[in-house]
């Protein structure tokens, strides 16, 4: 949820009290069109941090007050006494501050925010700075059971804060059209958060492929061994082998180092990435249609990339079509376009999407729900965008088609 800034002092106009979040009055016509970041970063903050409560607080020298916030309810904490605030006590100290238990701690064990509904028991807040001066607000973590974060959390919210800081700072003094310039910084947010995930799965990654590989050993000296069961084995491995290749593809592609571009047949592209999701295909019932134009040239990508933007868009059609009560029926095209291009068009017979909310998708950070968009449309825009090829959306009287080309 996204809240207006209270009333704040507008007679200030000195730009250089930056440092004073009692000015930002004067910007908050260019800090509006901001909210929907500001929405993204606590949902996201929340989300990867696995913590109850994410807020963007901006403060003044008396009060406090939320700009944004991402909750499993609902509270009122629009605006309080700075001093009533976990986050007095960050800005005071102008550092990260984290209390993994408030009820412990000598400075919070009686704090109202403690003692009264919420009932707070861990905080983790950040200062965010516009300028060399004092702190201006905070990107801070609430909880009702006490816990911690792991290191490269707290770096990834440091990392964020900063973010927002030179987000602001950029709007305010930004002469660039609106429009570009959010872009720019969505992508930006993406790729902060993509790095830190990406190392977040690295380790965790290396010790199921350690399980695996022990497994694997001690049903092999299992007498009569079940055939099934090989095969069970070597499908967990195939698995845990493409998740391997697609975090490294995307650490590549985020670091903007060499793809591993290969020359491949459009349609091994397809055949892979329908491999990956063949039980999510059999599972949902879904009817699934493929038309695959004959002799078709190779392209040159990074194969597992494609493939990513491949099955994210047929996992989007496939959740589209869940709620569709006759057939379910999703299909995949391939063909010549423009001479010099190879088209892939996904469509499917779910309720539709116009062409102002594909606009709207463009540009909206990645959903972080178990039914959202997956890796994010402007995520797969980025990567064909880095390919030379183009996505787009194709009206349809039933249900929704996007395609995508790359050149041939």
């Amino acid at each position: 949820m996204s809240i207006q800034t209270g009333n704040l002092n507008t007679q200030c106009k000195n730009k250089d009290h930056l440092g004073c979040a009692t000015c930002l009055s004067n910007i908050e016509d260019k800090f509006n069109p901001l909210s929907d970041i500001y929405e993204s970063i606590t949902d996201l903050i929340r989300h990867y941090c696995d913590k109850e409560f994410a807020l963007i607080y901006f403060a003044d020298e008396d009060d406090i007050w939320v700009r944004a916030y991402s909750s499993q309810q609902h509270i009122d904490m629009t605006k309080r006494p700075l001093e009533d605030s976990f986050c007095f006590h960050c800005l005071e100290l102008e550092k990260t501050l984290e209390v993994p238990d408030a009820r412990t701690n000598t400075l919070f064990k009686n704090h109202i925010l403690t003692v009264q509904a919420p009932y707070f028991r861990y905080y983790l807040g950040v200062p965010i700075y516009i300028d060399e001066g004092s702190p201006v607000g905070t990107l801070c973590l609430y909880d009702t059971h006490p816990g911690h974060s792991t290191d490269q959390q707290i770096a990834c919210l440091e990392r964020v804060a900063g973010f927002l800081g030179t987000l602001m700072k950029n709007t305010l003094y930004s002469d660039s059209n609106t429009d570009s310039v959010l872009r720019a910084n969505r992508l930006n947010l993406v790729n902060l958060f993509s790095s830190s995930l990406i190392h977040e799965l690295s380790q965790p990654l290396t010790a199921i492929n350690q399980y695996h590989t022990t497994l694997c050993n001690l049903i092999c000296d299992i007498p009569q061994v079940s055939d099934d069961m090989v095969q069970l084995c070597d499908d967990t491995r195939r698995q845990i082998e493409r998740v391997h290749n697609v975090v490294h593809a995307h650490r590549r592609f985020i670091r903007g180092g060499s793809s591993n571009v290969v020359r491949i047949q459009p349609d091994t592209l397809i055949k892979d990435a329908l491999e990956l999701i063949e039980l999510e295909i059999l599972n949902q019932r879904i009817s699934l249609k493929k038309s695959i134009q004959a002799d078709l040239p190779a392209v040159e990508c990074d194969m597992v990339l494609i493939q990513q933007v491949l099955i994210n868009l047929l996992m989007n059609s496939i959740r589209a079509t869940s709620k569709q009560k006759s057939r379910r029926v999703v299909s995949i095209e391939c063909a010549t376009y423009q001479e010099d291009m190879i088209a892939f068009t996904i469509s499917d017979n779910g309720p539709g999407m116009k062409q102002d909310l594909f606009d709207q998708l463009m540009m909206s950070l990645p959903a972080n729900k178990p039914d959202g968009m997956g890796l994010g449309l402007i995520i797969c825009k980025h990567i064909i965008d880095h390919h030379a090829g183009y996505i787009r959306y194709i009206p349809s009287e039933n249900g929704t088609s996007l395609q995508f080309s790359l050149p041939a």
